[in-house]
């Protein structure tokens, strides 16, 4: 069995260097859209882009790839099906009713696996190092790499599979267009809170298994490394509603307040609201 690699673990050269810490997501698109369909409040994600739900480690070498969109980290056909299948839920139901992301374990990190996808590059000459993630061995590989290990990210599948930025056609794979269509496919209300977290024995109505808690880490901050964003926005669908709408039209979250250099309050990522709404103190 092959072991799982981290997204650092892979790269242009067989010397490998202290890893760059990467966004998935930028401030640019229809960010607004991605936290409504992910049961989040307005604001939740745009405000704690820097949360390990974004993030994800990365060879310097191999940066520039992965924000132009010419390299991307595929979810399993499982997860993408499972994030559709919510993702259909959360857009049509009543905004008080829709499944927070972080609270279903079939979408969660610790579900999925993921595929290096480079069909925007089509290399034939270029060499592939992966580095294993306990004995440090380096193994090349020539194309069309047909010996490429899974990874793991400890990203989001959902933020994972959205990040994409529509470098994926119908003929590709059909369940990635579908989750990004689905994201336009109804009109936002004006503002929306986070989804309430449900009860372990209490699904949502459409959902044939339960919705649980989560154990995974709760939006901790990425270890400290040279950070860099990622520039690529996701553009519109072609024919959306999004493409005619003038900036007044469209949602905003709100500022964030300033905050004193006096004062010691520590920003919140998407899952840590979500868990201190689970747990309040």
């Amino acid at each position: 069995m092959r072991a799982i690699h981290r997204p650092q673990d892979i790269s242009t050269c067989p010397i490998f260097e202290n890893s760059v810490c990467a966004e998935l997501l930028c401030s640019s698109g229809p960010i607004l859209r991605i936290e409504y369909m992910l049961g989040l409040g307005l604001g939740n994600l745009q405000e704690n882009l820097d949360c390990q739900d974004n993030s994800i480690d990365l060879q310097p070498r191999m940066h520039t790839y992965f924000t132009t969109g010419d390299l991307f980290f595929l979810p399993s056909e499982e997860v993408l099906e499972r994030i559709l299948q919510l993702s259909r839920y959360n857009m049509t139901c009543a905004p008080d009713e829709r499944v927070l992301f972080s609270e279903d374990v079939k979408s969660g990190p610790s579900a999925c696996t993921y595929m290096l996808d480079f069909r925007k590059l089509r290399w034939n000459d270029h060499i592939l190092y992966t580095r294993h993630p306990n004995s440090g061995q380096v193994t090349a590989h020539t194309s069309p790499y047909p010996d490429l290990p899974p990874f793991v990210l400890p990203a989001s599948p959902w933020i994972a599979a959205l990040s994409t930025h529509g470098a994926l056609n119908d003929n590709d794979n059909l369940l990635v267009p579908q989750i990004e269509m689905t994201m336009f496919s109804a009109r936002l209300p004006r503002s929306f809170g986070m989804a309430r977290p449900r009860p372990p024995n209490q699904p949502a109505r459409i959902l044939k298994t339960s919705v649980s808690s989560t154990t995974d880490p709760i939006c901790k901050k990425p270890a400290p490394s040279k950070r860099k964003r990622n520039k690529r926005p996701i553009p519109y669908p072609v024919g959306s509603d999004e493409s005619s709408r003038s900036s007044e039209d469209e949602l905003r979250a709100k500022k964030r307040p300033k905050v004193s250099r006096k004062s010691k309050a520590v920003a919140l990522g998407p899952r840590d609201i979500a868990n201190a709404v689970c747990h309040p103190a």
